[in-house]
């Protein structure tokens, strides 16, 4: 989770999985290596099945989980976006920001957690997901400060 900017004006929090790309990619390669070793053999149905399940079916999990969230803040317009860009499309929801009761850090185990915001008096009323996974309390709480900080000014 990185600030990308961070005025007066204007706060915007971004979180994109690097760590679980690099996971897929390391995961691709054995299998991909799997699958020479096989033609090298020459046993072509291990290596079609070794290509069947070191890349499509990771390359199906980034489809289906891997995409970039923005938490945007802007004074001017007065309102908190929620922005997610994926393989299947992008979605932005937005709240005034006067609506907004807290942002709060939800944890999911003992060591991680995810951010939330609390919306009230509007149809979007309740309490909205910043990510859609999870991840270390530690980058969550420095996101959070900023956001209390950027707020009270």
């Amino acid at each position: 989770m990185t600030i990308i900017e961070n005025t007066p004006e204007r706060l915007i929090i971004e979180h994109v999985p690097w760590g679980f790309l690099a996971g897929v990619l390391a995961f691709m390669s054995v299998w991909v290596a799997g699958a020479v070793i096989f033609i090298l053999s020459g046993q072509a149905g291990g290596a079609v099945i070794f290509i069947a399940l070191g890349t499509f079916l990771p390359m199906t999990l980034v489809w289906a989980v891997v995409g970039r969230c923005q938490l945007i803040l802007t004074r001017a317009s007065g309102k908190i976006e929620i922005r997610r860009r994926s393989f299947q499309g992008y979605t932005c929801r937005p709240f005034p920001l006067a609506n907004v009761k807290r942002v709060y850090i939800g944890m999911k185990g003992k060591h991680s957690a995810n951010l939330f915001i609390e919306v009230t008096d509007t149809m979007d009323e309740g309490h909205h997901e910043f990510l859609e996974a999870v991840i270390s309390l530690g980058k969550i709480q420095h996101a959070h400060d900023a956001i209390a900080a950027w707020r009270a000014e």
